[in-house]
């Protein structure tokens, strides 16, 4: 996704002069949602895995820095008519052409911020600045984070509007925090996103009305326990839970998502020290070696190794994740196997990823076409 640079060297300058009280999800489920994306990465990005500590802890950074002010990590999407009607534009420039940058920034710009921070971080990676890449993909989870819950979409943010104040810390953080551990996973991976900011105002417009399943099962909370102790949060929980699991995982996958995206949009780089073109996983072991001729395909050496008997699936994929042709599907004894293969010339001149998968493991290395 590309935002326009003009608006946010706005925003950067005049950051201060409209400050809005920030609420964000509560830091141990910014720190699980940043931990578990990075296990839902395509195998070509598991040098994630070698910062999953480091962005795990630097997920709450965004709250504890002034460096980004407090409408990045919101957007109180009621206070639109065009949102109800219909046509509330997604992009920045378009909203500013029918509000002026006082009302559009008080009413809070999270979708547009993770498009800045995705900036940020595809010309980070594409530079080979991998120090600052790190946490600037921590931050970027933390506004995706942001946005997927659902009293950060709306004006009555934390209960004020309706007698319930306090309502935003009670169930992000009081209500969750004892039952982060416990939590099923989901099961999906990264997809590759063609248009980040359709996707992020699609699941803010899903995600949006359970703020009333929030403040009902509030209300009802509050009736059975007035002093708001163990018997009003298991209410709550027993009341939300489903919904909140649905809500961290949506938050899971869709981090892990727009990494890969910006990853590739970057070029599919790689960091110093990471062999692109050998993969190691539980004992199995991919490698590949191209042979390249100046007037002929390229011949690329497949092999590896197998430390018990597994089945095998060995393709190529390209940049979107999409099989372009199937190598191996098969059975095969422990051992090291070898196979040579000739490109073809729809694979020449770009980047693919060849991808072995097996019972216990998925690894992948990249595949350079350039002659």
């Amino acid at each position: 996704m590309k935002t326009n640079q003009r608006y946010f060297l706005t925003i950067t300058l005049i950051a201060t002069l409209f400050s809005t009280q920030g609420f964000s999800w509560g830091w141990e489920a910014h720190k699980f949602i940043n931990e578990h994306a990075v296990e839902c990465l395509p195998p070509e990005m598991a040098f994630f895995k070698d910062h999953q500590v480091f962005l795990a802890e630097h997920a709450p950074d965004p709250d504890k820095t002034k460096n980004r002010p407090g409408y990045w990590h919101f957007i109180d999407i009621d206070n639109y008519p065009e949102y109800f009607a219909g046509t509330m534009p997604s992009e920045l420039p378009k909203l500013l052409d029918l509000y002026d940058w006082k009302t559009v920034s008080g009413n809070g710009i999270v979708p547009w911020a993770i498009g800045y921070e995705m900036d940020s971080l595809m010309t980070l990676m594409a530079d080979g600045n991998w120090d600052m890449a790190w946490q600037a993909a921590a931050d970027l989870g933390h506004y995706v984070a942001d946005s997927h819950q659902p009293l950060h979409l709306t004006a009555n943010y934390n209960g004020q509007l309706t007698g319930q104040k306090g309502i935003h810390s009670r169930y992000e953080t009081k209500m969750i925090n004892p039952y982060l551990k416990g939590l099923n996973l989901p099961a999906g991976h990264a997809v590759y996103l063609e248009n980040v900011n359709e996707v992020v105002f699609q699941y803010i417009h899903e995600l949006y009305p359970q703020m009333n399943q929030i403040l009902a099962a509030d209300s009802i909370a509050t009736k059975i326990d007035p002093a708001q102790d163990s018997t009003y949060y298991a209410t709550m929980w027993s009341a939300l839970d489903s919904m909140t699991i649905d809500a961290l995982n949506r938050s899971i996958l869709d981090l892990a998502s727009i990494w890969y995206t910006t990853w590739v949009n970057a070029g599919c780089p790689y960091p110093p020290g990471v062999n692109s073109t050998e993969a190691v996983a539980d004992d199995l072991t991919l490698k590949i070696k191209k042979t390249a001729c100046l007037f002929m395909r390229p011949t690329v050496k497949v092999t590896y190794f197998l430390p018990a008997d597994d089945a095998v699936s060995i393709g190529v994929y390209d940049t979107h994740g999409q099989l372009v042709r199937q190598l191996v599907n098969e059975n095969d004894m422990a051992g090291v196997h070898t196979m040579r293969w000739k490109m073809g010339p729809q694979l020449v001149n770009s980047v693919h990823f060849i991808r072995l998968s097996s019972r216990s493991a998925e690894l992948a290395v990249k595949l350079d076409g350039s002659r």
